[in-house]
């Protein structure tokens, strides 16, 4: 037999599969678990192209970024004097 705590949960499922058959005689159930199960299907695949273009992205930022450091060492390349002042306290 079914447990007392269960019972609620019982009757409710009966009653969704009965109105799931009314709507869908064929399938019934069967059908909407499918339908749920291709959805599920088609938004993994979703996700896992959202993925490889996440890190297509920071792959690309990490280049440009690297871009910029470099252009920026090629127009305003590093002096003694500024790597000197560097080692100097502040508060002096």
């Amino acid at each position: 037999g079914v447990e007392d705590y269960q019972k609620t949960d019982v009757v409710n499922s009966i009653v969704y599969e009965a109105s799931t058959r009314v709507k869908d005689p064929v399938h019934g159930c069967a059908g909407v678990v499918h339908q749920l199960q291709k959805k599920i299907s088609e938004l993994e695949a979703q996700l896992a192209a959202t993925q490889v273009e996440v890190v297509s992205m920071r792959s690309e930022r990490d280049e440009l970024a690297s871009l910029v450091i470099a252009g920026s060492h090629v127009l305003h390349p590093p002096q003694e004097d500024d790597n000197d002042q560097l080692l100097e306290p502040l508060w002096e």
